[in-house]
């Protein structure tokens, strides 16, 4: 037998007031002769002494009844095993938007995992206690620790899906919380109720979680699976305006997740000038389409806002909307800085980054189709570097405090920032220019370079690139061996950080010995990805790869999102530069795109007015509005995430390779799952000691009132007439008569 609440047991010494009343209280009581009643002086005394055995039955019952609310208010558990300490269950739900997943005559995901999470909440057993989890590109607390956790139901029904991608792996922090506040010698179990797609985790998070929970003792992992087989999804993929010949046209991209061909409609509201407003679209699974929407020669774009929507919704309609604003999707100015080698041009680091991006640009790539000025160290200007949307340092071996400062005040005010560390870079000029240690948020570099290393000469002198975090956009499509041979990227030296990364840094890609390949960060309103290689082939053969230019495509299109364009994506927090024509003593008014007012805090850092907006559940348009309307609205557009729009499953194999050393058992979402992993069936004896208690109040109070003179007068009659002091009742009536 256990007591969940052993504290209570104190109250047992309540006991001690009935018995030292019982002990000390007066027994010398004061005689006044009555003549009348001399004679029934032996009847009285026979009546105290048989009320005197039934005051210790009566002490029994109170002192029982006393006993057994404490008993009760312990919860005691009784368990015919003997191991009645109870179950720690995790719940953790995904509410990512794939899981709205709507099909034909079957559930959706989400309302199957909302089924099953309430089932799971009602059996639990006497003893246990439930914590739930919510997650979608982030992870907030439901329920903490509670044996209650049926109180918790009414919100549970009343959740819905968000538009935010899956990232199950942001649930590692809460869970670590959690298992710390464990009780000590009780078995955890963690549950994730989700349809598990492909790109739903990180490799990284994940190993370095499951081998914490490989040393956790009674700690087990289950997995109910509430996927839908057989997707069958189109989504919008790009949008944006480009410029050939002298023509302007609105470039769409489309793509579909299927079994066969998809027949849609292509939609477009707000383009003034257009009379079409309606195009036909043939999707092909595994093929991306591309549509021109011609626009006229008078076209304007200052201010328009344009929505893309494919028709008929389909199985996801959150990706079946594209949002553009045309009057910030110009062309970016990218700036390539690389050191000078002399005459021989070929032998320039930057050489093959410049060779991807002039060939993007020729081809009309979405992100690569602007003004490439290329410059050395010496060359450069803080000029260039304050009109460039994207800058590009190629293997710079170090640049002067002015530069370097001008670089890191622009990207802060939302340009986008790639480094490549090869051979020619001074680590201490790097660690002096870029990184701030008393605030890490400002630092362009996620940490100080520590010296380069060489690999491990016995493995052939190269170290190939792990654990690829391919939900990352930077990198989504482009890992899978069978589309690309980006992951077969390998390094023969790099450098190392002195100092660890913080969480804000997103590391997409490893060396052999756990060394960052491939970061991503946001500074302010910029972005930095810092690539651990040389930008030639004397570190790294990146450059070689048939990925590589695929990758320099995405690699500008994720930069210069968050500045030129303003483009975020749903779930994702937002900090952008105020135009320095906004009142900084009144802050701005924020509006989502269904009118809801947003609250937005703004701070002042260098004389720069900063705005940071969480709130980014909602799709589409939101107007940032100056105090007193003098200036035009600043738009930010927000996209919901495309990463799982092809409603792929996770490979079962390459899952479980994942969570080694640690067991993942995966299920399926049958009625049996809702049961405990425990075969111990634990009785709680709180409700039969309360009926005790009652019945302990109920026979007291019982002889209580049989016992009194005063409440049973027969008591005192019926003695009386057994030894003839009082007549009958008949007959004293019959005298009378």
């Amino acid at each position: 037998m256990t007591f969940l609440t052993s504290g209570a047991l104190f109250g047992l010494a309540l006991l001690a007031i009935p018995i030292v009343v019982h002990l000390f209280k007066p027994r010398h009581v004061r005689q006044t002769p009555f003549s009348s009643l001399r004679w029934l002086h032996l009847t009285q005394q026979r009546m105290a002494r048989r009320i005197q055995w039934h005051q210790v039955l009566l002490f029994l019952l109170r002192a029982g009844f006393l006993t057994l609310l404490v008993l009760a208010l312990a919860r005691p558990i009784w368990s015919p095993t003997g191991t009645a300490t109870g179950l720690d269950r995790i719940v953790v739900l995904d509410i990512s938007r794939s899981m709205g997943r709507r099909v034909e005559g079957r559930p959706s995901p989400w309302e199957t995992a909302r089924n099953l999470a309430s089932q799971l909440i009602r059996k639990t057993l006497p003893g246990d206690r439930t914590a739930v989890l919510l997650t979608g590109s982030t992870t907030e607390v439901l329920a903490p620790w509670t044996n209650e956790a049926t109180l918790y139901l009414p919100s549970l029904s009343s959740l819905q899906t968000g538009s935010a991608e899956t990232q199950l792996d942001s649930a590692f922090e809460p869970i670590r919380s959690l298992l710390a506040q464990r009780r000590p010698g009780v078995h955890v179990e963690i549950v994730f109720l989700t349809d598990n797609p492909a790109n739903g985790w990180n490799t990284n998070e994940v190993s370095t979680f499951a081998r914490e929970i490989a040393e956790h003792a009674k700690v087990s992992l289950r997995l109910i699976d509430v996927g839908l087989p057989a997707p069958r999804n189109g989504w919008l993929t790009a949008a944006r305006l480009r410029t050939r010949n002298s023509e302007t046209v609105l470039h769409v991209e489309a793509s579909c997740a299927s079994d066969g061909v998809m027949q849609r409609t292509l939609r477009v509201v707000g383009l003034s000038g257009v009379e079409q407003q309606e195009f036909p679209l043939t999707l092909q699974p595994g093929r991306r389409m591309a549509l021109d929407l011609p626009l006229p020669t008078t076209f304007d774009r200052k201010g328009s806002l344009v929505t893309l929507k494919l028709e008929p919704s389909d199985e996801l309609p959150d990706d079946d909307l594209y949002f553009c604003d045309l009057d910030s999707t110009g062309d970016p100015r990218l700036l390539l800085i690389t050191p000078n080698t002399g005459a021989d041009a070929a032998l320039r680091p930057g050489l093959a980054l410049e060779t991807a991006i002039r060939s993007l640009a020729e081809t009309g790539s979405i992100a690569a189709d602007g003004q490439l000025v290329l410059r050395t160290p010496i060359t450069v200007s803080a000029t260039e570097i304050a009109s460039a949307d994207v800058i590009l340092l190629a293997d710079v071996p170090g640049l002067s405090e002015a530069l370097s400062t001008a670089i890191s005040e622009r990207v802060r005010r939302g340009a986008g920032l790639a480094m490549f560390l090869g051979p020619a870079v001074d680590p201490e000029l790097y660690n002096r220019a870029f990184v701030q240690p008393l605030v890490s948020g400002h630092s362009l570099l996620p940490g100080e370079l520590a010296g380069s290393v060489q690999a491990d000469a016995k493995r052939g002198g190269l170290s190939p690139w792990k654990q690829w975090n391919d939900r990352h956009p930077l990198l989504t499509g482009l890992v899978d061996p069978e589309v690309g041979d980006l992951a077969g990227t390998e390094s023969r030296a790099w450098y190392r950080f002195g100092s660890p990364l913080t969480t804000a840094d997103e590391v997409l890609a490893t060396l052999e010995d756990g060394t960052p390949a491939l970061i991503a960060r946001r500074v302010e309103a910029g972005r930095v990805v810092v690539i651990n290689g040389s930008a030639d082939d004397r570190w790294c053969d990146l450059p070689r790869r048939k990925s590589f230019v695929p990758l320099v495509d995405r690699l500008l299109l994720h930069l210069q999102s968050a500045g030129i364009r303003r483009q975020f994506t749903s779930g994702e927090t937002m900090t952008v530069a105020l135009p320095e024509s906004f009142d900084s003593t009144q802050p701005p008014r924020v509006i989502s795109p269904t009118g809801r007012a947003v609250s937005a805090p703004v701070h002042t850092v260098s004389n720069r007015t900063w705005l940071t907006l969480s709130e980014t559940s909602e799709s589409g348009f939101y107007h940032i509005k100056p105090h007193d309307g003098s200036e035009p609205d600043l738009i930010l557009v927000v996209q919901p995430g495309r990463a799982d729009s092809r409603l792929e499953p996770f490979d079962p194999d390459k899952f479980h390779a994942w969570w080694t050393p640690a067991e993942m058992k995966i299920e399926q979402p049958t009625a049996s799952v809702a049961n405990a992993t425990s075969v111990d069936r634990r009785l709680a004896l709180e409700p039969w000691l309360v009926s005790l208690a009652c019945l302990c109040l109920l026979a007291e109070m019982f002889l209580t009132h049989w016992l009194c003179p005063r409440m049973n007068p027969a008591l005192s009659t019926s003695h009386h007439r057994r030894r003839g002091f009082v007549a009958p009742l008949r007959e004293r009536e019959g005298v009378e008569s």
